[in-house]
């Protein structure tokens, strides 16, 4: 594997079904010896090495490595301490596209415009979709918290 942010770096394939490391390689299948570099443009000449489910996955996981879950958890606890009024906002701010990183690997970067739209849809998709998690599950937390202490300490 050789990667322009990584140097090299030398595997054996056992076992191995697939390794993605960001603005490294796109993958290395079980089935397949190929193994595509990102320095290349992915253009209509060679889009057939660029899979729908290829792109949709490297974009997931740009998302995922794009997650930021402290400023989610905050914005859920600042939700959940100013009450009716916090609630809904956190919410509505956790279902927004404000403040979302927009995709930016060279993986996206290189590829043509037709699979930078369908990554950039699987990329926003999935970072909205983290930020709600991460914002109604830290006012699940909140809210159950606060309902142990008014069952149990009679607050």
């Amino acid at each position: 594997i050789l990667s322009s942010t990584l140097g090299s770096i030398k595997l054996q394939q056992k076992n191995v079904k697939n390794l993605y490391l960001k603005d490294a390689l796109t993958a290395i299948e079980n089935s397949s010896k190929n193994i595509f570099d990102d320095s290349t443009k992915l253009n209509e000449s060679n889009n057939d090495k660029v899979s729908y489910s290829e792109v949709i996955s490297r974009a997931k996981s740009e998302a995922s490595l794009n997650n930021e879950a402290t400023s989610q958890m905050a914005l859920g606890a600042t939700g959940c301490f100013f009450g009716a009024v916090g609630m809904p906002i956190a919410l509505m701010l956790a279902h927004s596209e404000a403040g979302l990183k927009k995709p930016s690997s060279s993986y996206y970067n290189n590829l043509d415009d037709d699979n930078k739209k369908k990554y950039k849809t699987a990329y926003m998709n999935e970072a909205k979709k983290l930020r709600r998690n991460g914002v109604t599950g830290t006012m699940f937390g909140c809210l159950g918290i606060a309902f142990v202490f008014t069952a149990f300490l009679g607050f």
